[in-house]
């Protein structure tokens, strides 16, 4: 880049001056040119009225008789001059005189030869000079700039997967690449962010897998051996099988969230919430509809009632207005400190509800993870029932 910048810099400047001594060269000739026009001008006038005075005319003019034809003015050439001018055209007036005689003047042209092959003896030689303070000074200016580049690039490639919290360096120039660098790093607080999530949730998702595993081998090495409860351990056994799969379905409904790709419809979401919400209070206004997928939707709500039945001492409330989604629960209430935590997956707070209870950990998380892809928001406030809502705004 550096030398190609500098290579398109010296053709520039190239073309310019090649253009700007072309143009002068030509209002110089003509110029001269014009000047000497005038000249013979001059002499052929002033030949005329001392003949007519009866005096002698200059030497520099001659005086034909009447009987000779004059010759025709030469009209002046406007062709680029080539180097070295070697002829020029040679300004030249007849003027008539009162007895039929004719006075021509001519002025000779070595005066502009001279004159056009002094400049480009001054001005040719100094352009590769100045194409070479150009190229030297472009190389100079784009090696500066591009140095915060080579800095960035140099840190990027150091940083690795275990040291994510390594940032480029900004330069103080305030620039483009300043903002380039700040853009960087902020690109890399989201992946080191998004990297220590998935960390964290593989970490999680092998812990709680861990449990009902270990106890669906216990209960089938029993009855292996004839050992225990058939019965009993047979419904143990189906449980935690059917929490596995609940616990892999919401995996896998994570998974496919994450990558996007949703199938957008006009949603009537007071319809979806009484079919989602059967058994529970409603407030719904009627012809609510929101932009979003239905079934994603569907889940989120039937995710955030069965979270407030799980919270709940006896009331939950389902309530629907333009934009916004409101379930509340009269439970014991999520504490301003964990209310964004809980979005999180696998986060259980102390009094909330064990692993035991039947839920995957997975509820809010994929609430969380669907209203972000539909681009809306969701967070947690107090009810007036007295325990907490969830509230989940399209505006």
């Amino acid at each position: 880049m550096r030398a190609r910048t500098t290579l398109i810099a010296v053709l520039m400047v190239a073309v310019a001056l090649g253009v700007c001594l072309t143009a002068l060269v030509l209002a110089l000739r003509s110029s001269l040119l014009d000047a000497a026009q005038d000249e013979a001008a001059a002499r052929a006038e002033n030949a005329k009225i001392a003949i007519e005075q009866g005096r002698r005319p200059d030497s520099q003019v001659t005086v034909l008789p009447p009987t000779t034809p004059a010759p025709s003015p030469v009209t002046t050439s406007m062709a680029p001059p080539q180097r070295p001018v070697t002829t020029s055209p040679q300004p030249t007036v007849t003027v008539p005189v009162s007895d039929g005689r004719v006075v021509v003047a001519q002025v000779e042209t070595k005066q502009v030869k001279r004159a056009l092959d002094t400049l480009w003896t001054l001005l040719v030689p100094g352009i590769p000079l100045v194409l070479g303070i150009v190229g030297l000074a472009t190389w100079i200016a784009v090696g500066r700039a591009l140095r915060p580049v080579e800095a960035i690039r140099a840190e990027v490639a150091e940083i690795a997967g275990h040291d994510l919290g390594r940032r480029v360096p900004v330069p103080g120039s305030g620039d483009e690449i300043a903002r380039l660098a700040t853009t960087m790093n902020a690109t890399l607080d989201r992946l080191e962010h998004a990297v220590v999530r998935n960390r964290r949730f593989v970490a999680d998702a092998s812990h709680e897998l861990r449990s009902p595993i270990a106890a669906l081998r216990t209960q089938l090495e029993l009855a292996a051996h004839g050992q225990g409860d058939w019965s009993r351990d047979a419904h143990a056994a189906l449980a935690d099988t059917e929490r596995l799969q609940a616990l892999a379905d919401d995996l896998l409904l994570l998974a496919r969230m994450r990558d996007g790709g949703i199938h957008r419809e006009q949603v009537d979401l007071g319809q979806l919430a009484i079919e989602e919400a059967r058994g529970v209070r409603l407030d719904i206004r009627p012809d609510v509809l929101v932009d979003g997928s239905a079934r994603h939707l569907s889940r989120l709500v039937r995710n955030l009632v069965q979270n407030a039945r799980r919270h709940a001492g006896s009331t939950v409330l389902v309530r629907v207005r333009p934009g916004v989604l409101e379930v509340h629960d009269d439970g014991p209430g999520i504490p301003p400190a964990d209310r964004a935590r809980v979005f999180e997956p696998f986060t259980r707070l102390d009094d909330a509800r064990t692993r035991d209870d039947g839920g995957t950990g997975l509820g809010l998380a994929i609430v969380r993870d669907i209203a972000v892809a539909h681009g809306v928001t969701v967070r947690v406030a107090d009810s007036p029932l007295g325990g907490a809502v969830v509230i989940v705004s399209w505006t």
